[in-house]
């Protein structure tokens, strides 16, 4: 749900105090209303998730000890900033990796961390640098496999969909459904596509609210036609306040070994620096499987068979590795990925590189 819960309301007022005032005071009111949100829906769940908040306020925590005045507000404004779910899913990955590199070196005098480091002569900024005198930066850039441009749009969409229902029946005297809608898809040019868009919104909230009228059932939102959604009205059972939800189908759009694949190659080819020893975490917040990351990084794996039956594997000339060598782009010695517990990450090392073992230690 989109909508807050008075207990969820009371656990981020409690956790607000990580921010120690720093939020501006018009944020944290929005935070504390109790209202359909599109907005900071995604501080909101960060400081309300409690399979989140413990690794957030403990890499919060390691920030003000390491370098307070200059990285402790950094944080709370990309928390701040980053108010969409998919941005502040990277942000909040991003600082509890960062915290993981402050804590392990905060005695060391050999290496320092670096957060956001201007790389000099150059427009370009590290996410995460771990500087050594006398060898070259080990950088980890930070991003997001979710950040698929289409993708986005249609997440986006189906959130407003959802809060637009909400606002519809949220003020309704008598609260007695759910709202269950899905979005009609089809294949093309094997991409999932849907033709509801931003314009059908209006009349599909008006028929939702008709077929309230006729109680619990599924119904189908046809325009000119063609079935463009379909929504299950249901009696609510425990829950007190009418919401909504949508079933995704956009399975076959996801692609994760693709779109992770991509964003590597985007570094590469745009953000990394040629001559440093560049590393890209790509955070595994939504339980795909590890094969993704492999073969994004290392291509697919194809099988070698004959008649007496498989003899050997290998793997395609397809993954990020390949790709930055074809286009000369700059270096990628491996591909980082865990959940929110960076401590349990795992890394796949490039083996086109040599990388010397102080490198995998430091990373580790």
């Amino acid at each position: 749900m989109i909508y807050t819960k008075d207990e969820e309301i009371e656990v981020v007022r409690e956790n607000l105090r990580t921010f120690e005032g720093e939020l501006p005071d018009k944020l944290s009111q929005q935070l504390l209303q109790k209202h359909v949100r599109l907005d900071q829906h995604g501080l909101f769940f960060s400081l309300c998730n409690p399979q989140i908040y413990p690794y957030l306020l403990s890499a919060m925590e390691v920030i003000k000890q390491y370098d307070r005045s200059k990285y402790f507000f950094k944080a709370v404004k990309k928390l701040k900033t980053n108010s969409g779910w998919i941005h502040q899913k990277a942000a909040v990955a991003e600082i509890i990796a960062v915290s993981y590199y402050f804590h392990k070196f905060s005695g060391s005098t050999d290496v320092r961390i670096e957060w956001e480091r201007k790389v000099p002569n150059s427009t370009k900024v590290m996410d995460i640098s771990l500087i050594e005198l006398s060898k070259p930066p080990i950088n980890i850039e930070v991003t997001a496999k979710d950040l698929d441009d289409r993708l986005n749009k249609h997440f986006e969409l189906r959130d407003k969909i959802q809060v637009s229902i909400e606002q519809a029946v949220g003020n309704l005297p008598d609260q007695n459904f759910s709202y269950i809608f899905s979005l009609t898809t089809r294949e093309e040019n094997e991409d999932t596509i849907t033709d509801f868009s931003k314009k059908h919104i209006e009349d599909f909230i008006k028929f939702i609210l008709r077929m309230r009228e006729q109680g619990p059932g599924e119904y189908d939102f046809i325009s000119h036609g063609v079935v463009l959604a379909s929504v299950a009205i249901t009696k609510l059972n425990k829950v007190k306040t009418e919401y909504a939800d949508s079933l995704d189908t956009w399975v076959s759009f996801m692609k994760d070994e693709e779109r992770i694949r991509n964003r590597i190659v985007e570094k590469a080819g745009e953000q990394l620096p040629p001559n440093d020893i560049n590393f890209v975490f790509v955070p595994n917040l939504g339980g795909f499987d590890e094969i993704n990351y492999q073969e994004a990084f290392l291509g697919k794996e194809q099988w070698h068979i004959n008649r007496t039956g498989v003899q050997g594997v290998s793997r395609r000339p397809d993954g990020a590795i390949h790709i930055i060598t074809e286009k000369r782009y700059s270096p990628v010695y491996g591909v980082i990925w865990s959940g929110w517990d960076y401590s349990q990450k795992k890394l796949v090392v490039n083996p086109l590189l040599p990388v010397d073992d102080s490198v995998l230690k430091a990373i580790q």
